[in-house]
């Protein structure tokens, strides 16, 4: 059984990340509930639609559950309260990208850094392709990598998936270790997230 087979789980987010954690824990025998603050109509009907229950909660609470894994969508930084909350409760926190490269079979590229990100990773991506390798781009590039471990066959083994990562992603990651990695220029950019440059 994989590290995160059949656990009840709490996923900060309904965007496309929450989305895509959501379907790879069902699939994988899990039980799954979404909160966010502000749902729309849309979001609420497709998570509904397939399964997962839906909660609604204020900024300084946290629905109360036998959860046992919490996945952070990239939009919540280590400060957010519930964030803060979880790990009071002694709960394992993960992000998207986490969750994904403990099923993901395949072999990963990932390019991080403050600017010219997407533009490596189509490259990259692009140039493997011309020479014959499998891959496939994933990660804040625009398709999970969730996503991707489940609709390639046999959770992308063979294939060389290009991972754009934010520093967003990395904050909530423990164990991902890519089999190439690009670290890009560094600058001052998000600080309203990061607080500072060496932050």
């Amino acid at each position: 059984m994989a590290r995160y087979d059949n656990r009840n789980a709490l996923i900060f987010g309904a965007g496309r990340s929450g989305l895509a954690a959501a379907r790879l824990l069902l699939d994988r025998g899990g039980r799954v509930a979404v909160v966010d603050e502000h749902w729309t109509p849309d979001a609420l009907a497709k998570f509904s639609t397939e399964g997962i229950s839906c909660l609604t909660s204020e900024r300084q609470h946290l629905p109360d559950g036998a959860y046992d894994l919490v996945v952070v969508s990239p939009s919540f930084g280590l400060t957010h309260p519930w964030v803060t909350i979880a790990q009071q409760r002694g709960l394992a926190i993960i992000s998207e990208l986490e969750l994904a490269a403990n099923y993901w079979k395949g072999r990963l590229i990932a390019i991080t850094g403050s600017k010219g990100k997407s533009s490596a990773v189509k490259c990259i991506a692009d140039t493997l392709e011309l020479a014959g390798i499998p891959a496939t781009i994933a990660g804040n590039y625009g398709i999970p990598l969730c996503t991707r471990v489940l609709e390639l066959p046999a959770c992308g083994e063979g294939v060389l998936a290009v991972v754009e990562v934010s520093s967003f992603q990395l904050e909530h990651t423990r164990t991902f270790a890519p089999t190439f990695a690009a670290i890009l220029n560094i600058q001052a950019d998000h600080l309203d997230r990061h607080d500072s440059l060496e932050a």
